[in-house]
């Protein structure tokens, strides 16, 4: 995947999660090393398009999301973002009732609203 430029990397990963599907899953896996700062913005952006435990699996357990801000955009995320390895900055913007399951992320910081671009 590092044939492309990253602009062109990131491009290709937005593309191809609006178009979805396993075939897609699996092509956004292939990126999931790519660690240049778009691809992996992308490829978390891209989570809210797929069922959440699938995508946190098979893409961002790949992902190096160690100091990237990850978002969690609706409930069913929740439960996959216990298994992904170093969060350490995690953004929720959808509406949270019972804040008992951050207490089981493994975040160092955690922030309601939306993440600034």
């Amino acid at each position: 995947m590092g044939e492309l430029t990253e602009k062109a990397a990131a491009q290709t990963v937005r593309t191809v999660a609006l178009i979805g599907g396993a075939e897609a899953l699996g092509l956004l896996a292939g990126y999931a090393k790519d660690s240049r700062e778009a691809v992996v913005d992308a490829l978390v952006e891209a989570w809210g398009y797929f069922d959440a435990d699938a995508y946190a699996e098979e893409v961002l357990a790949g992902v190096p999301l160690k100091g990237r801000r990850v978002g969690i955009t609706h409930s069913g995320q929740w439960r996959a973002v216990g298994r992904l390895p170093a969060i350490d900055n995690l953004w929720v913007s959808h509406p949270v009732t019972d804040l008992t399951v951050l207490t089981e992320l493994p975040v160092e910081s955690a922030h309601p609203g939306h993440p600034a671009r």
